[in-house]
């Protein structure tokens, strides 16, 4: 069911609804991130034939892979645009439009894995993101694995005038294009501006995400860890872009854009 209640979901759900956004991520074939397929090759074993529970799957980019691992699999995502794209291109697969912050009251059973893929969970305020989490650990088996992806908080994101969002040559069509794109850009981030907050473990950012029309949740790794453990989490595993497991405290752990979280429900 799409969403009913207020907050950062809801504003950002219009810009996942849109047919450009839809085609962005329903077109490319489909495959998954190298920090996705490393972490996934480490726990394939554990999650061969369990229930699988694929939280905002967009236009179905992570399917193919996690079915390979267990045909019991369910995607879910708050956009009916998203789901209606994955329909269309899974037929034989289950999918449903279902809000993230109220699964427990539209999902029936157990999950040995639930996948929320690449920042999709920072697509919620603070106060969304517990609810989720709360949630998520009560629809888990004992011993079941939770993966999922988070801005860092200590990688700020670019401005829309910072240069190297651009590619820029001696062609006049290709200057008037980025003119363009940076006055729309600059616009888009101007208009989400004041929503944008900070707290010292946590903010919510607008970002490069659809032109600047989105706001993120960045958050510290080490307050990342403390938070599923405080949800009942344990065995909380962090890696960096490309799948390696770090330590919360290493340098190369800090300059990670996008860090992967493993974590698991206790027996």
């Amino acid at each position: 069911m799409s969403p009913k209640k207020p907050g950062q979901a809801s504003r950002n759900l219009t810009i996942y609804e849109l047919d450009g956004v839809v085609r962005e991520y329903a077109e490319p074939p489909a495959s998954l991130h190298i920090g996705e397929k490393a972490v996934l090759e480490r726990i394939a074993e554990e999650i061969t034939d369990v229930r699988i529970l694929d939280i905002g799957v967009g236009g179905g980019r992570t399917t193919p892979n996690l079915i390979q691992f267990s045909r019991d699999y369910i995607g879910i995502d708050y956009s009916g645009a998203m789901i209606a794209a994955c329909k269309s291109k899974y037929p034989e697969t289950v999918f449903f439009q279902c809000d993230a912050r109220e699964m427990e009251s539209n999902l029936e059973g157990s999950f040995g894995f639930i996948f929320f893929s690449f920042n999709g969970i920072d697509c919620v305020n603070h106060r969304e993101r517990q609810e989720i989490l709360e949630q998520t650990f009560s629809l888990l088996e004992p011993g079941g694995l939770f993966f999922f992806c988070s801005h860092n908080m200590n990688v700020t994101p670019d401005k829309p005038w910072s240069r190297k969002l651009y590619k820029w040559d001696n062609l006049s069509l290709t200057f008037a294009k980025n003119i363009y794109g940076i006055a729309t850009n600059i616009l888009n981030y101007l208009r989400n501006f004041s929503a944008q907050s900070k707290e010292q473990n946590h903010a919510m950012w607008v970002d490069i995400g659809h032109e600047f029309r989105t706001l993120h949740y960045y958050v510290q790794p080490r307050d990342q860890i403390r938070v599923l453990q405080k949800k009942g989490f344990r065995d909380i595993r962090v890696f960096d872009g490309g799948g390696q497991l770090r330590s919360p405290s290493e340098p190369s752990l800090q300059r990670t854009a996008h860090v992967y979280y493993l974590a698991r429900k206790p027996v």
